[in-house]
């Protein structure tokens, strides 16, 4: 890999690579939290139901598919609640469907019931994003950002992007998202590594190298400042394996 891995390759490999299933998810869960209706329908919630690379936590079908299904509605759940769904809300929601999904009785209901719980989540995360009201160049500027996290981006890239004069795009950006665009960047690099130690197997420097920190120490440092934890100490007490305990 050279020491570097593209952040696209890393949101969307083919299932057959090793980390592939855990990748999709990531993205699946991503989509959730933006309410992207459109991603989540052309890519039905087949994680619980034919994905090969699904874990087995039980030789019973039903079972299974049950056990994937709380995991599913959990990560949904935080996936929205950073997003800013009310954790209150989020909850009860997550527990609405827990418990319905107990009271049916075979794994195709379970599957079926998955779908509705995804879309139920993003529709609201919608409705959530939908009341932050920005303008049509700050929106696209914040999907190039996402898309662009794996490669050196700074004001002048995105304004060129949006068709903007850098000095005026920089006013719009802060005027709207509260802060400006080199602090917006860096954040959602933190946010991608944060996601990568949880959901990834990936090393630290090469988590450094793919979301562009300027060496590991750096990444490190800037990522204990956000979070209050080293990557090592956020990797042990959030990494998948916790959720696939539960």
């Amino acid at each position: 890999m050279d020491g570097k891995i593209n952040y696209k390759d890393y949101l969307s490999k083919d299932y057959e690579i090793k980390h592939a299933p855990y990748e999709q998810e990531l993205e699946f869960f991503e989509a959730v939290k933006r309410g992207d209706l459109n991603f989540l329908k052309k890519n039905p919630a087949q994680v619980i139901s034919d994905n090969e690379g699904l874990g087995v936590l039980s030789d019973n079908k039903y079972k299974n598919q049950l056990y994937h299904f709380i995991i599913g509605t959990a990560l949904s759940t935080r996936f929205c609640v950073e997003g800013g769904m009310e954790h209150d809300a989020a909850y009860s929601l997550s527990d609405y469907y827990i418990r319905k999904a107990d009271s049916l009785s075979s794994a195709e209901e379970i599957s079926r019931l998955y779908q509705t719980m995804v879309l139920d989540f993003a529709k609201r995360m919608q409705s959530i994003n939908r009341k932050r009201v920005y303008s049509k160049p700050v929106i696209q500027s914040l999907d190039y950002i996402y898309n662009h996290l794996h490669e050196k981006i700074n004001v002048t890239d995105v304004a060129e992007h949006v068709h903007l004069n850098p000095s005026y795009f920089s006013k719009l950006f802060k005027n709207e998202c509260g802060i400006c665009i080199s602090e917006y960047i860096s954040r959602q690099r933190l946010i991608a590594a944060e996601n990568m130690l949880k959901y990834s197997d990936y090393t630290y420097s090469e988590i450094a190298n793919t979301l562009m920190f300027a060496s590991q120490s750096y990444f490190i440092k800037v990522f204990k400042e956000h979070t209050g934890i080293t990557p090592k100490k956020y990797r042990n007490k959030y990494y998948r394996k916790r959720f696939d305990s539960e």
